[in-house]
């Protein structure tokens, strides 16, 4: 419709009757009145920008307006093939933007759902004869109905309804097809607006920098990271050439062929580009580059991202840098390494030359020994008798030294392991400090015990170990103590669950200075160690006790000064016990001797060395039992193997061809009475650890060397059922 159908109208009034006259007159006011709605349309769909305010807006203030007494606008959802009413004016629309009973047609179904499939805009004079006619909130006569489409795509249907039959005329469908045409630009209009809403929004959130360029290189899109990475305002940024906002033209115009080349074949450029800023600052960002094509597929733009990377790479370069110190500190470690292993394994080969020295020593010292205490049962004038008592401690002296040695490779070792059980330090500790009181006034040294004045107090704590302890800190007083003074202090405190033991040994001897003091609790450590010795010794028992201490949880402090004696005290706690839980050898002998009748024993003994094969085969004898000696643990399980009246075996643990250890297990596999029979291991391997190992094997009980012979006979007598 336009202003050239009004004025041929209007020239046809010449030539009217005056009924005709009043007709055209009613006919051009309408259609001046359709143009002045469709102009102010045109004029208002400029503020337009969303797709709800549009719809609603011709609903209610163009189709209303053109004389419609009801108007439905549908969205065409393509994907559930679907006509959705979005927006209308009249019944469906009470107030506001509120829809009565929002209806979803099918494609193809009833008169909107067919303009919807045709996209062809029909008129229906008479409701009644439309056979697929939808119903909607109330009935109507006629109806009206437009495609809503762009570019070939649905996008939905304008439909009006009449209560009057034939109601609707091809000037009505002219009109109402005009607001659907501009309707339907300014759906897709919105829908680009919408869209690059949306993009703006994901780059104002993107922290790096985004830049669109055109393909001469200039900017014609950018987010606030790209004001943030060039230093520039966003109004400097868009238009300006990528080359100048770089700063660095000839570098970057010289590749700029080649990028725009990887950018057609690959899709994709990405590299380290050097930028200068507004500021004058160099930096190094990360870009990484992709091409915009449009429905042709040419490249028609590039979109890119960069981030700033120059910290990165100040980093990299510095690793760079210290590369070669890297390296040479690497082989000093791998050197350190080295020594460290070989500092290592130096020190294994000694703790097992030690173990195996000591081991070695105590075998043939056994038998030293041995032959002292049988030779102590013969006759002897008192000459014999003093020459005897002498190399007896010496040889018990010697014994001290090597037990020594050997806990000490111990403890290197991890090997011990205390044996806890009740103890009464009163008694154990006031017996063990009155033993050593002959050799204390043997030197002419007034001797001075000390003791709480409960009788029983008990704990649980290694008896031996304790002992081991105050053995070496009064031997050690009186060593170096030639005139005063020796007292021992034992103090005891109890909180009902735990006693704290202090046990102090003061001595009025040689002393020592604080740079002795330092390194007294030292191995092979001595205060004098030059040829003109107060004591002998090999400066081991210090440093033995003050190991024993710490694995108890406590320690051994010492204070002197020279010429002025000294003063060690011993301090740890022990939780308290209930009662006594060791019994005494000789109480056992007697208790067993008491329990058993003379016993006639037939004995298998393992042993390679001579001289302890004629020490056990002595004692076995003075007990009045027969003995079979074989050299080693093959021997002896052939003779279990040949012979089943022996009784018992005692075992060597280190033998030539087969040790006790492996005999043992070959013993526990034979058939018949032979696989049972007791085994009690003779050796120099003598801690409890080394005991409980023995017993896990097979073995029922061990005795150590050298042998006691008080100790061997209950061992014996205690396996004899």
């Amino acid at each position: 419709m336009t202003i050239h159908d009004i004025e041929s109208l209007a020239s046809d009034l010449k030539y009217c009757t005056d009924d005709e006259r009043l007709a055209l007159l009613s006919e051009i006011q309408q259609k001046e009145n359709y143009l002045r709605v469709l102009n102010g349309f045109a004029v208002s769909l400029i503020g337009i920008s969303t797709y709800d305010d549009l719809v609603w807006y011709v609903a209610k203030e163009v189709v209303a307006k053109l004389g419609f007494v009801d108007c439905v606008l549908y969205q065409y959802d393509d994907a559930k093939k679907l006509l959705v009413q979005r927006a209308a004016s009249g019944g469906k629309n009470p107030e506001g933007r509120e829809l009565v009973n929002p209806l979803s047609i099918p494609f193809g179904k009833g008169v909107t759902g067919r303009v919807a499939e045709t996209r062809e805009a029909i008129i229906v004079a008479d409701l009644s004869q439309e056979a697929n006619y939808v119903e909607d909130i109330s009935p109507a006569a006629s109806e009206i109905c437009v495609p809503l489409e762009f570019d070939g795509k649905l996008l939905g249907v304008i439909d009006c309804e009449d209560p009057r039959r034939g109601h609707f005329n091809e000037d009505h469908l002219e009109i109402l097809e005009s607001v659907a045409s501009m309707t339907s630009s300014k759906i897709k209009e919105c829908e680009v607006v919408e869209n690059l809403g949306k993009q703006a929004q994901i780059l104002s959130r993107v922290n790096d920098a985004v830049v669109i360029s055109n393909m001469e290189g200039y900017v014609t899109e950018c987010n606030s990271g790209a004001v943030s990475l060039f230093g520039y305002d966003s109004k400097h940024l868009i238009g300006s050439h990528v080359s100048e906002l770089i700063g660095l033209n000839a570098e970057w115009m010289e590749g700029r062929a080649e990028r725009l080349a990887q950018l057609d074949n690959n899709g994709v450029w990405r590299g380290p580009v050097k930028l200068e800023r507004a500021d004058g600052k160099i930096i190094t960002i990360d870009v990484s580059s992709t091409p915009l094509r449009d429905k042709s597929g040419k490249h028609v733009a590039s979109i890119s991202v960069g981030r700033d990377i120059s910290s990165l790479v100040e980093a990299e370069q510095k690793l760079k840098e210290s590369n070669f110190e890297l390296r040479h500190q690497q082989a000093e470690l791998e050197q350190a390494l080295k020594d460290t292993k070989a500092a290592q394994s130096a020190k294994l080969a000694k703790d097992t030359f030690l173990a195996n020295t000591s081991h070695g020593l105590r075998t043939p010292l056994a038998g030293v020994m041995g032959m002292i205490d049988l030779l102590d049962e013969t006759a002897l004038n008192s000459e014999q008798k003093e020459l005897l008592s002498i190399a007896g401690k010496s040889a018990n002296t010697l014994l001290f030294l090597i037990n020594e040695v050997l806990d000490l490779s111990k403890l290197d070792t991890g090997k011990i392991a205390l044996q806890e059980e009740a103890v009464n330090l009163v008694g154990a500790l006031g017996a063990a400090a009155e033993s050593l009181r002959p050799e204390a006034e043997a030197k002419g040294l007034r001797y001075r015990l000390v003791m709480p004045h409960q009788e029983h107090v008990y704990v649980r704590a290694d008896q031996n170990r304790l002992l081991q302890i105050m053995f070496n800190l009064i031997g050690n007083a009186i060593k170096y103590t030639e005139v005063g003074d020796i007292e021992v202090c034992l103090s005891l405190s109890s909180d009902g669950s735990f006693v704290d033991c202090d046990l102090s040994v003061k001595d009025t001897g040689v002393g020592f200075n604080a740079e002795a003091a330092g390194r007294i609790f030292e191995r092979f450590e001595q205060v004098d160690a030059t040829n003109r010795k107060h004591a002998q010794g090999a400066g081991l028992g210090l440093a033995l006790a003050s190991e024993l201490a710490e694995l108890m949880g406590g320690s051994i402090v010492a204070k002197s000064q020279p010429d002025a004696g000294a003063v060690f005290r011993f301090e740890a706690r022990f939780p308290c016990a209930a009662g006594p839980e060791r019994q005494d050898v000789t109480n056992k002998i007697e208790e067993i001797e008491q329990k058993e009748p003379a016993l006639d024993l037939n004995i298998l003994v393992a042993e390679d060395n001579d001289v302890n094969q004629i020490l056990v085969r002595k004692l076995l004898n003075l007990y009045g039992w027969s003995s079979t000696f074989v050299e080693n643990g093959l021997d002896a399980v052939a003779a279990l193997k040949k012979e089943h009246s022996f009784d018992l075996v005692l075992m060597d643990i280190r033998m030539p061809v087969m040790d006790g250890i492996e005999a043992t297990k070959e013993i526990r596999q034979l058939n018949g009475p032979s696989a049972d029979i007791p085994i009690v291991a003779l050796t120099a391997n003598a801690l409890p650890s080394d005991q409980q190992e023995f017993v896990d094997l097979g073995m029922n009980a061990l005795v150590p060397k050298p042998i006691d012979k008080a100790l061997l006979k209950a061992t014996i007598l205690a396996q004899i059922k």
